[in-house]
């Protein structure tokens, strides 16, 4: 008796969900219900017979296993790829030059990205970590293929764009005491005033706020800020996707103003993607919070 092969489709839904750690996670990038995807994880279970994740209170990870049909999903989903390439008879571009700005190179996307090009065998990425308008220039002198910066500190038209929301966060052992000024991690002294004017609308909203503050810790690196932050040293905004483990958020039930939004996009050296370039679009609004990008 001949027998079946399992679905690619649902191979590429355990390797996201066991990514992201989470189904509700999965969901979003997958564009499918949670119901739909422990439909799918069920279906491989039967198939091989064994339990594929251990499910607890703080998400799900891959049993003993799961890694092993994972490592194979990873292996089949990489040669499937190359196959279709081959077929197409698509000349790709073998290498990539994508610059992130510095919010952005903290927390998931680095990995992420290296995922990206792990199933592309013979794709070379370069990564340029810097501020929006040197990312700007970079693009305009042929030097980066795609940017992923913020709008209003650029002049170039994105391909899309998104508006990201930016939140207090504290060590988890920080005490907020209003009655007091408040210890401020900021970036100040950057070389480019693009940060240094976003800050100071942070100012601006404690100071409608009746709030004092001062600033405790002072950089002109945003990794440094998160360092900061992390040590306890005092309050900073960052995006979600910059949060540590041992962070905690503030919000207006502690007294203080949310932090403004800023727009971020994804911008490109030419309007005519590669086949290659579009595919890192789509999966860096993927990896992002896709479902708030728009054209």
């Amino acid at each position: 008796m001949r027998e079946s092969l399992p679905d690619l489709d649902y191979l590429r839904t355990l390797l996201v969900v066991a990514r992201r750690g989470s189904m509700s996670e999965a969901s979003g990038e997958l564009l499918l219900s949670q119901s739909a995807i422990s439909i799918q994880i069920a279906k491989l279970e039967d198939r091989f017979g064994h339990r594929l994740l251990d499910r607890h209170a703080r998400g799900v990870t891959l049993t003993r296993q799961g890694r092993v049909v994972a490592d194979h999903a990873e292996q089949m989903l990489r040669l499937c790829h190359d196959l279709s390439e081959r077929l197409r008879g698509e000349s790709l571009p073998a290498s990539v030059r994508l610059g992130l700005a510095p919010d952005f190179a903290l927390g998931r996307l680095p990995k992420l990205l290296r995922e990206f090009a792990d199933v592309r065998r013979h794709l070379t990425m370069r990564v340029v970590v810097s501020h929006s308008p040197k990312l700007e220039d970079l693009l305009r002198k042929g030097a980066l293929d795609l940017a992923l910066a913020a709008t209003e500190f650029t002049t170039l038209t994105p391909l899309t764009r998104w508006r990201e929301t930016y939140q207090w966060v504290a060590s988890a052992d920080f005490q907020l005491d209003l009655t007091r000024p408040l210890p401020l991690v900021m970036i100040v002294g950057e070389e480019d005033d693009s940060l240094i004017s976003w800050e100071q609308r942070i100012l601006e909203r404690l100071q409608e706020k009746g709030l004092r503050w001062t600033i405790a810790y002072g950089t002109d690196t945003v990794e440094s800020k998160v360092a900061a932050i992390e040590a306890g040293l005092g309050i900073g905004n960052l995006v979600r996707d910059a949060h540590r483990p041992a962070m905690r958020v503030l919000t207006e039930f502690d007294g203080l103003p949310p932090p403004p939004h800023l727009e971020f996009g994804i911008f490109a050296k030419t309007d005519e993607l590669s086949t290659l370039e579009d595919s890192l679009v789509k999966a860096l609004l993927s990896m992002l919070h896709g479902d708030r990008a728009d054209g």
